[in-house]
């Protein structure tokens, strides 16, 4: 009987403690709309970093200076290796040039492109656009975007890439009709409206197979910027960097970042 009337008063106060908190996010909410952006977690309440042994730290950082050594340094590798496991960094290196032309060498200030990897936060704010009722994972993509040509595609066959839309650099540089100039940077707005100007037809119907493309991801910024009604870098600092304290994390603009984040050779 103790330990139920224990057990009682620990989900009494854990109740009163939600509800204290929910009237504040209300008055917070009535001051300001966006002002709870899309936290779901406390994240350093809820995650605890183990703790580890000297030893067992050392073993893990020589381990890791081997593989440096020989891959990287060896290699020639240019670029940020950063290693960090609950919550210790375990090694940190920069090495090589950020911009040959310029001599200037990537240290940790540099901004890296992450490339694809982009995707799994672009992934995530759509899923929060869904965790608060924003939009659904099976709603038709032509609900949300005005002129979408598609009829059977939903925002979950974009994010599976089951939507069975081709490529948009394929489309934009080698077909005669759509020719491109490569040196001009493209809008995700300018993919959606190239591939309903002319007409580009899917590889195969929706959810009828696997086929990895960069444009699923180009028209998921675009259902992100229409459901916030803000450009999608503003949306992906609001919704996701801000929240993780990523302060130094942000999507690359052409115009403003071109000359300071490190550029891309093959």
């Amino acid at each position: 009987m103790k330990y139920v009337a224990v057990v009682l008063a620990s989900a009494m106060l854990f109740m009163g403690s939600c509800s204290k908190k929910n009237e504040q996010k209300e008055e917070l909410r009535k001051k300001d709309p966006h002002a709870l952006r899309y936290d779901s977690l406390d994240w350093k309440a809820d995650f605890k970093p183990m703790k580890y042994t000297q030893a067992e730290l050392n073993d893990y950082r020589n381990k890791l200076n081997t593989y440096y050594k020989d891959f990287w340094v060896d290699g020639k590798v240019s670029g940020g290796l950063l290693v960090v496991k609950n919550g210790q960094v375990l090694l940190e290196q920069y090495q090589g040039m950020a911009d040959e032309r310029h001599k200037r060498p990537i240290t940790a200030e540099t901004p890296i492109h992450i490339a694809s990897i982009s995707k799994v936060f672009t992934s995530m704010a759509v899923l929060k656009l869904v965790e608060k009722g924003k939009i659904k994972l099976d709603q038709k993509v032509n609900t949300i975007l005005e002129g979408f040509p598609y009829d059977d595609i939903t925002v979950r066959n974009l994010l599976n890439h089951r939507s069975g839309l081709p490529n948009y650099a394929n489309v934009l540089w080698n077909n005669k009709k759509v020719m491109m100039d490569r040196e001009k940077p493209i809008s995700n707005q300018d993919v959606l409206d190239i591939f309903r100007e002319f007409d580009v037809k899917q590889i195969r119907p929706a959810d009828k197979g696997f086929y990895y493309s960069n444009t699923n991801f180009a028209f998921l910024a675009l259902v992100i910027e229409k459901i916030m009604k803000m450009p999608y870098p503003k949306a992906m600092k609001y919704m996701v960097f801000d929240p993780l304290e990523m302060n130094h994390t942000f999507v690359f603009e052409y115009d403003r970042d071109k000359d300071t984040v490190a550029r891309s050779y093959k």
